[in-house]
């Protein structure tokens, strides 16, 4: 499953298609499998032309199930904080999860809300779009 990236894909494409393309682009990109980071950059890279910024040296951990990837424990909080510098949109795919996402992401989308209203300079909040699977309509 790490190396399935198509869904995430779409993503990406549909929000730039979607979106006014600004030119620098940036992606923040936090996985916890380095597959998929390394995949997803060069699909980031070849399909926008986009800059990447992922964390470089991420500290590893350890969990009871292999279900978190290497990157468990600190490993999350050094991409989170990467992460949150998000404003405009995220992925956060789930092929099972039409309404609730895993906390891990939810914490996430609550950060970048948090700063977004912060950093706001007046008028209205431009929306922060998600995609959790891009097949649902309602995404």
């Amino acid at each position: 499953m790490d190396t399935y990236l198509r869904p995430k894909e779409m993503c990406i494409m549909k929000f730039e298609n979607a979106t006014t393309k600004t030119k620098p682009c940036l992606y923040y990109l936090m996985s916890d499998r380095e597959i998929t980071l390394n995949l997803l950059n060069k699909a980031i890279q070849n399909k926008t032309h986009c800059k990447v910024s992922m964390v470089g040296d991420r500290s590893q951990g350890k969990y009871f199930s292999n279900e978190h990837g290497p990157f468990t424990g600190r490993g999350y909080w050094e991409d989170a904080s990467l992460a949150i510098q998000a404003r405009h949109w995220m992925i956060s795919f789930h092929m099972n999860r039409q309404y609730l996402v895993r906390t891990s992401t939810a914490i996430i989308r609550e950060l970048v809300e948090f700063r977004r209203v912060l950093k706001h300079s007046g008028g209205a909040l431009p929306p922060f779009r998600e995609c959790r699977n891009p097949w649902w309509r309602n995404e």
